[in-house]
């Protein structure tokens, strides 16, 4: 059976830097990086919560403000990513130095849970790397795959639905350094 989905707006493919925008939460472009950051994944610290969590806020603004709810915009302010945060402090890896982090994920059981990275990091490698990283702990952990849910928001006349997918990778164990 087949299903039709709405057609998304088209982005540019090679995004700029652009002023701030008189909407608070309006999507904002960002020029993309060609360097490779000489950074490698490490657990989260006490000092990397504060900016973690303007780093998740900012960036689930731009990827959802524009499609969700206004009640659930309301419901994702910055203090709720940074109880979120403390809550899972240990299962956090982030790429940057400490109190500098430039992106990070969150596996929980087998599902790589979050992964945001920051807007002056993005297509610079960070995302690929975390990726690894959190297939790799997965696979050392013995999980036989690796799980992310996707959400697609639908919306009509002031009522939106969720669906949601599940992608999976089967993993290979890695040996990592903790």
């Amino acid at each position: 059976m087949s299903r039709s989905f709405p057609s998304l707006p088209q982005r540019d493919p090679h995004p700029r830097l652009t002023a701030p925008s008189s909407r608070p939460y309006a999507h904002r472009s960002v020029s993309h990086s060609t360097a490779r950051p000489a950074l490698h994944p490490r657990d989260a610290e006490d000092a990397d919560i504060d900016p973690l969590a303007n780093l998740w806020h900012e960036g689930w603004l731009d990827a959802h403000a524009d499609i969700v709810p206004a009640e659930l915009r309301r419901l994702r302010t910055l203090a709720s990513f940074t109880e979120r945060l403390r809550n899972a402090l240990s299962t956090v890896r982030v790429m940057g130095a400490p109190g500098e982090p430039v992106g990070f994920h969150i596996v929980k059981g087998s599902e790589l849970y979050q992964l945001y990275v920051s807007r002056t990091a993005r297509g610079s490698g960070v995302a690929a790397s975390l990726i690894a990283d959190a297939e790799a702990r997965l696979a050392e952990d013995g999980a036989g795959t690796a799980g992310i849910m996707i959400n697609q928001l639908e919306t009509t006349e002031g009522t939106f639905s969720l669906e949601t997918w599940r992608y999976e990778k089967p993993l290979k164990a890695k040996a990592i350094a903790r």
